[in-house]
């Protein structure tokens, strides 16, 4: 038994030959019938997918937005789609007739083939799958951690390399401004062997203060150097 899809068109068509006077009884019973069907289905369409709405509103979950809404297909038996078709022309004049050869009713019609139903899943399925999401995030999360720690303890190394860098050289700073001063007061407590005169002791503490802190500058450059040197040896020995 073939079923086509039930079309404006044919509606049209069905609801003219329920005028027509030659239609007989048996046939109107049918062409109503199928019209209440049409119009059940039509109502049931549309209360689904005003539940549709009302449910992709409060479902949250993307996996379930945006599905498809199921909607049921009015169709008529092909026999009864001639006997209206057959009906209408034996009534209509030349005119009309070409309209209601039954080839022009199906034309924008189609064989009805029943759609695949949904698959249902199981509460196991749902758990399941339920628990791959959480398993897949907790490591997605574990991943973006570790990343961030490892970050971090790099760059926590990296500035505690250069703060002791930079501590060293502060000491050595700090070391040679005192050191210049020993000898500048040691060679002006000095010079009142050699002379009276203050001006000549000042620049003579001020000369051995100069001396003194370019000799121990160079000697922590030179120290710094050897050890940089060093260092890089030992990596590419590494």
């Amino acid at each position: 038994m073939v079923e086509l899809v039930f079309t404006e068109r044919i509606r049209k068509a069905s609801e003219k030959a329920l005028e027509v006077e030659g239609c007989s009884e048996s046939l109107k019973k049918q062409i109503e019938a199928l019209l209440e069907e049409d119009r059940r289905i039509a109502k049931e369409n549309e209360a689904e997918r005003i539940a549709a709405a009302e449910r992709e509103k409060a479902n949250t979950d993307p996996e379930y937005a945006n599905q498809p809404v199921i909607q049921k297909t009015s169709t008529i038996n092909f026999s009864l789609a001639q006997a209206i078709s057959q009906t209408l022309l034996n009534a209509s004049s030349l005119q009309e007739k070409k309209e209601y050869y039954l080839h022009e009713l199906v034309k924008s019609s189609q064989v009805y083939s029943e759609p695949p139903k949904p698959r249902i899943r199981s509460p196991e399925l749902i758990a399941h799958l339920e628990k791959i999401k959480v398993e897949l995030a907790n490591k997605e999360y574990a991943t973006m951690v570790k990343d961030v720690e490892e970050t971090d303890t790099a760059t926590f190394q990296l500035d505690t390399k250069e703060w002791k860098e930079m501590k060293g050289q502060l000491t050595a700073i700090l070391n040679i401004f005192f050191t210049m001063i020993s000898v500048f007061v040691a060679i002006y407590w000095v010079g009142y062997t050699v002379t009276n005169d203050i001006g000549m002791k000042v620049l003579l503490g001020l000369a051995g203060a100069l001396i003194v802190g370019i000799a121990e500058a160079w000697l922590y450059i030179s120290y710094s150097n050897r050890s940089k040197n060093s260092a890089k040896k030992q990596k590419k020995n590494q």
